[in-house]
């Protein structure tokens, strides 16, 4: 297996687990497109929700990440 196919597995059973865990119909799932500040954001729900421990939200996001390549 490719080291590219075995990344490509991994991210998806973290977003599988990652969705498993929003039990809650009120837990959002939300994948984001913009520039946004995560913290902001899941503090926002967990202010509006009331939450003060735990699982807040799962926000999905494709960080920027520097690669090469040995050819």
């Amino acid at each position: 297996m490719s080291l590219k196919l075995f990344l490509l597995e991994q991210a998806e059973r973290r977003k599988a687990h990652a969705l498993d865990l929003c039990t809650r119909p009120d837990w959002p799932y939300e994948c984001l497109g913009q520039v946004t500040s995560k913290e902001e954001l899941a503090r926002n729900i967990a202010g509006r929700e009331g939450i003060t421990e735990g699982l807040v939200c799962v926000l999905s996001v494709v960080e920027p990440c520097r690669t090469f390549s040995l050819d």
